[in-house]
Formats: structure tokens, C-alpha cells, sequence
């Protein structure tokens, strides 16, 4: 099968993987990132940013925060790999890497 055939996926983590810190690096390297925390805490009423970087792990572990928490720093990863908010805050995708052997 060429790499044309290959079909495109991404992988993001689940729950369990969030940790205090969690998207900080991104968001303190890329302005696009900031924002995008920015608009969660906006969007979910609660400071997400803050408790991403921050903590407490006690509430970052809980679902309700954890969920959002995971889905919004796999987005920002996407950002900082080329991709673009559009003007209606919907994600442009940059081109996949292809990846093998992944377990």
C-alpha cells in the first residue's frame, strides 16, 4: 500500500493522561495556543487554562474538568503543529505525518 492509499487518523490521548502543566509549554510558546485556552474558559464559564498549568490535580482529575482539559490541549497540539482557527473558530487541520509501527 503506497502512502497516497494510507487513510489519515489522529491519535489523541484519553482520561488518565491529564497532569498539572498539562498544555502550558504550548500555550506559553504560541500566541494561536494562549488564545484557544482562552476561548475555552470563556466558552466552558470556568478557568481552564489556569487549572490546565496550574491545578489543582484534585479537580483536574475530576471527569467535568479532566474531559475538557484533554480535548482542548489536543487541540492546541494541533495548532502548534501548522494548524489555524478560521474566523468562526472552527480548526483548520495541517497535513498529517505519516507514522508507523505506533502501538
Amino acid at each position: 500500500m503506497s502512502m497516497a492509499e494510507m487513510a489519515t487518523a489522529w491519535i489523541f490521548p484519553g482520561q488518565g493522561s491529564q497532569a498539572v502543566g498539562i498544555g502550558r509549554d504550548l500555550a506559553e510558546a504560541f500566541p494561536a495556543v494562549a488564545a484557544l485556552y482562552a476561548q475555552a474558559d470563556a466558552l466552558l464559564g470556568i478557568p481552564l487554562g489556569a487549572l490546565c498549568f496550574g491545578g489543582p490535580e484534585e479537580e483536574l482529575v475530576q471527569t467535568v474538568n479532566a474531559q475538557p482539559a484533554i480535548l482542548t490541549t489536543s487541540l492546541a497540539v494541533l495548532l502548534a503543529l501548522g494548524g489555524r482557527l478560521d474566523a468562526a473558530g472552527r480548526l483548520e487541520l495541517p497535513a498529517p505525518l505519516p507514522c508507523r509501527g505506533a502501538t
